[in-house]
């Protein structure tokens, strides 16, 4: 009985320590995402240190995020990194695997470096989806 009580008295103080840490994953699932649109900007106007330094931080924060690794395949192919491109986009994928974005992202990488066979793969697989819009 003593062992049931204590418990229960402790409760209290164990709901905010979940609550706070499943917040600061939050935070961090959030903060990745805004790096990587962050990045992903700084990519469209040519900054490309500022935008590896943002989408860095975002895998930091939330390597799990498809979008976070679709962000970094495209930067490391614009930095002529095709093997940690490939990476990034093969993860994107293998954590989403059915994002039509991230595929039809690894289908045109996979055609430009000479894998036109998986890229068609990838591509029919993005098409397959009922809501792409190509």
């Amino acid at each position: 009985m003593r062992t049931i009580r204590a418990l229960l008295m402790s409760l209290p103080l164990c709901v905010p320590m979940v609550a706070a840490a499943q917040s600061t994953s939050s935070l961090r699932e959030d903060a990745a995402r805004i790096n990587v649109r962050l990045g992903l900007e700084y990519m469209r106007q040519g900054q490309l240190g500022v935008a590896q330094e943002k989408i860095d931080k975002a895998l930091q924060q939330n390597p799990r995020d498809a979008g976070v690794q679709l962000g970094a395949g495209l930067l490391y192919e614009q930095l002529r990194e095709p093997k940690a491109a490939a990476r990034h986009f093969r993860e994107a994928v293998r954590l989403e695997p059915k994002n039509p974005d991230a595929l039809n992202a690894l289908g045109a990488f996979l055609c430009r470096n000479g894998e036109s066979r998986k890229g068609e793969e990838a591509f029919l697989a993005a098409a397959r989806n009922p809501v792409y819009r190509t």
